[in-house]
């Protein structure tokens, strides 16, 4: 960071090492560190920087489940300190769930449903979301009376997708 005074970086960088832990690592150089140490690097570089909007795409995928349990936390209450906007980008959907305000779930790409974690939990639009929020799956009930339609003849009975209309299941 460049542009302040020295006494006000040093405090910032300080500050961000204590709250990533990663003290340690502030005199090594970047070839030294493991994958899990440049994540936290990276993080407390932005942190430095004092965004109004932080974009992080996997930021703790690469730490061991203990460290990245203790920076959900820690990274949830530095939002809240901030008054920041977090956007992630995540396939844990433990982070998901116990970080977002807001999440919304994507399926090849396009948002399939929003909301905050309660209501996507208990409220799932489809069966991709029900299957994709808890495990086992979270509330497959609700979401197959909210997403399919039926359509019979006399000899079968298909339920399809309503959002897709993919063909579902066939009984005959």
């Amino acid at each position: 960071m460049t542009g302040g005074p020295d006494a006000e970086i040093k405090d910032r960088v300080d500050r961000a090492a204590r709250t990533l832990r990663i003290e340690h690592l502030l005199d090594r150089k970047t070839d030294k560190l493991s994958g899990g140490e440049m994540q936290r690097v990276s993080i407390g570089r932005a942190i430095v920087r004092k965004p109004r909007v932080f974009l992080m795409d996997e930021p703790l995928s690469a730490l061991d489940a203990k460290l990245r349990e203790a920076l959900r936390t820690e990274l949830k209450n530095l939002q809240m300190q901030l008054g920041a906007t977090f956007l992630f980008v995540t396939h844990d959907q433990i982070e998901a769930m116990s970080m977002g305000d807001k999440v919304g779930v994507l399926n090849h790409g396009r948002i399939v449903q929003t909301g905050t974690p309660h209501e996507i939990y208990n409220n799932p639009r489809d069966t991709y979301v029900a299957s994709f929020v808890g495990s086992p799956p979270a509330r497959t009930d609700v979401a197959i009376e909210q997403s399919v339609r039926f359509a019979w003849n006399p000899d079968k009975v298909v339920l399809f997708d309503k959002g897709s209309g993919v063909s579902l299941r066939h009984a005959v």
